[in-house]
């Protein structure tokens, strides 16, 4: 067995933000978890964002929400200027959407 810690160390001083990315953080055969990241226009990771953002999906998926959790709801508060979601994915690709006041939304095709 090996456990493994991965760190990741900010210096640059970051802007006001101004885009949402996401990506796929973690996958198995059913489960698809997606990061929004709040960064400025050179793409620095905006760590005090405390923005609220909506979490939407189109296609076959469900949003595994509603729970309560940081990683478990639709709408959420950013911390460290990140927020989680999972998706049950269906058969064909889905796509996710977030979104937050003042910052164009970002959608992810999930198959």
């Amino acid at each position: 067995m090996v456990d493994e810690i991965h760190f990741i160390y900010q210096t640059t001083a970051w802007e006001v933000p101004a885009k949402l990315l996401l990506a796929v953080t973690f996958r198995s055969a059913q489960l698809v978890t997606v990061e929004a990241k709040l960064v400025d226009r050179h793409g620095t990771l905006c760590l005090d964002a405390r923005n609220r953002v909506l979490f939407t999906v189109g296609g076959p998926g469900r949003l595994n929400d509603n729970l309560g959790t940081s990683t478990g709801s639709r709408v959420i508060e950013l911390y460290n200027g990140r927020a989680e979601i999972s998706l049950f994915q269906g058969t064909q690709p889905s796509v996710i959407g977030v979104t937050t006041d003042g910052i164009p939304e970002a959608f992810l095709t999930v198959s």
